[in-house]
């Protein structure tokens, strides 16, 4: 009973939540009906973005070498490597971003208002530690900037990483899920034919006892103008995610004695930028409609399965727990470890939040028609 009331307030949240932002997606609304400026261009960056990744990995490993390496260092390195990377990248992804409810100047204000909100949580959090990160990493190329002018370029640089890193990340993501989705559930309808238990099935946990007979697709209609459920489940993962991974930085006594809890903070904060990668997955998978068909009465949504794939809560939950513990045992600071998450929940929920906007507004309506299409056309060409 206690679900079914929780599942009501839930429902009854997101549908006031959903019925605000239409209003605002209605005044809004970008009335710009011309397509991306360049067009089909994923072939091309599907062709490219494994060198573009083997490149940032080498100039890392280049640039950890160079001052002398050392686990911490490289950490960094790559991480800001990456960051500066996909800057340039979401540039290029710009204009191959397909139109949305929100216009592209209404989600760069976004983007600006975001970045003034981390500034001013920082700033009562009594440190300058994204400022005085970016301006480290521009030391570290030989550009010294002091004063006023240095930090404004270190906001600047601020502003265009929560902008255009979400937007080379969807792009990329939505183009190899595009490709990749349809001829995983058509494998598994394939193997379903042959009566073969593929791996596909093990990936997506499908239960043993089910014996799949055949493969559907049935996307949920919206009867919003933005799909703000999506966008609020896509946040809520991502930030459930980042906890998960963070514990293993922040409680780890390996790196509580390496790096300083500032150095992990930034080091968390930017892997957040990267982390939507996975959670975009399962929402792709969720908003398909993807459904295994079988001699039960009930159709399996391979989305269940994707959840339990994705990470457990209890699991997450007793991993924390026991770092903790670990961490108490060698002497480190519990209260110090506390606020070290609390200091990070915040960005983390602003990148979040924007990551789930972005999504929703520019990527997902148009992956679920073309999945669904190529599906079906794989379906035809089989019969």
């Amino acid at each position: 009973m206690m679900k079914e009331e929780l599942d009501q307030v839930r429902d009854k949240t997101v549908e006031n939540i959903s019925a605000k932002v239409d209003k605002a997606a209605i005044k809004l609304e970008d009335r710009n009906t011309k397509g991306p400026r360049i067009k089909n261009g994923e072939g091309a960056l599907l062709k490219f973005f494994p060198y573009f990744v083997l490149v940032c990995v080498i100039i890392s490993i280049v640039a950890s070498v160079i001052p002398g390496f050392t686990l911490d260092v490289f950490l960094q390195k790559i991480c800001v490597i990456f960051l500066f990377g996909f800057i340039i990248l979401g540039g290029h992804c710009f204009f191959m971003m397909p139109a949305g409810i929100f216009s592209k100047p209404a989600m760069f204000v976004m983007a600006l208002v975001i970045s003034v909100m981390m500034g001013v949580y920082v700033y009562f959090m009594d440190t300058n530690v994204f400022i005085d990160a970016i301006l480290s990493v521009l030391e570290g190329f030989g550009i010294v900037i002091p004063g006023a002018v240095g930090e404004i370029i270190a906001f600047t640089i601020g502003v265009l990483m929560i902008y255009l890193v979400p937007i080379a990340v969807c792009t990329v993501s939505s183009a190899y899920l595009r490709k990749f989705i349809p001829r995983m559930l058509n494998r598994i309808r394939l193997d379903a034919k042959t009566g073969i238990r593929g791996p596909l099935e093990g990936f997506f946990m499908i239960p043993g006892i089910i014996d799949v007979k055949d493969v559907t697709i049935d996307p949920p209609v919206s009867t919003h103008v933005f799909d703000s459920d999506t966008s609020l489940k896509l946040a809520f993962y991502n930030i459930l995610m980042c906890m998960f991974i963070s514990s293993y930085f922040f409680l780890s006594p390996f790196f509580i004695d390496m790096m300083t809890w500032q150095e992990m903070v930034i080091l968390m904060i930017v892997l957040a930028m990267f982390i939507p990668v996975f959670t975009i997955v399962w929402q792709e998978i969720r908003l398909s409609g993807a459904k295994v068909v079988s001699d039960a009465p009930r159709l399996y949504e391979l989305w269940e399965g994707a959840k339990v794939r994705l990470f457990t809560g209890f699991a997450a939950l007793g991993m924390f727990m026991a770092m903790v513990f670990v961490a108490a045992y060698f002497g480190y600071s519990v209260w110090d470890m506390i606020m070290t998450y609390l200091f990070y929940l915040m960005p983390v929920l602003l990148i979040s939040v924007y990551y789930g906007m972005v999504f929703s507004n520019n990527f997902s309506p148009r992956d679920v028609n073309e999945i669904k299409e190529t599906f079906e056309r794989m379906r035809e060409e089989d019969l």
